[in-house]
């Protein structure tokens, strides 16, 4: 009888420890608003479309309406490993940037809107990366001094 109080016990404990919500650890935040309110960003782990042998993190951009602009099906980003995200303001033209950082190889990848469409660029060395604006997060994570 002690036995069943105990098993029950635990159980109810482990069915209520899943059902609260996660911390969100910092740079992992979603959905994340841009600094210019028109998208939010979402980062599912979900199957690679590059049939490598390992769910990524896919980077997918909406809009207000949370109708879908972008979507990153050529990610390579490991779920395995950490990613870090944050929006960044262009400090040229005003325009949102997502910028991610990925743990797994050290390249930050810049998603941007140019010319009607979503675009991205990938930053693979450090020198590459001191030269452009970066989100503190993505700064602290990718950039190590």
């Amino acid at each position: 009888m002690k036995f069943q109080k105990i098993t029950i016990y635990l159980t109810f404990i482990i069915l209520l420890s899943a059902c609260t919500e996660r911390t969100q650890r910092e740079g992992q935040k979603q959905p994340l608003l841009s600094p210019s309110g028109e998208y939010t960003v979402e980062m599912p782990i979900s199957k690679s479309n590059k049939q490598l042998d390992y769910d990524v993190w896919t980077p997918t951009i909406k809009n207000t309406k949370g109708d879908i602009v972008y979507t990153d099906f050529s990610s390579n980003l490991s779920g395995y490993h950490n990613s870090y995200w944050d929006w960044e303001r262009n400090p040229e033209n005003g325009s949102d940037e997502l910028w991610v950082y990925n743990s797994d190889v050290g390249e930050v990848t810049k998603y941007y809107f140019n010319h009607g469409q979503w675009s991205k660029n990938t930053f693979k060395t450090r020198n590459e990366l001191l030269e452009v604006q970066l989100p503190k997060i993505i700064q602290t994570k990718a950039i190590k001094k």
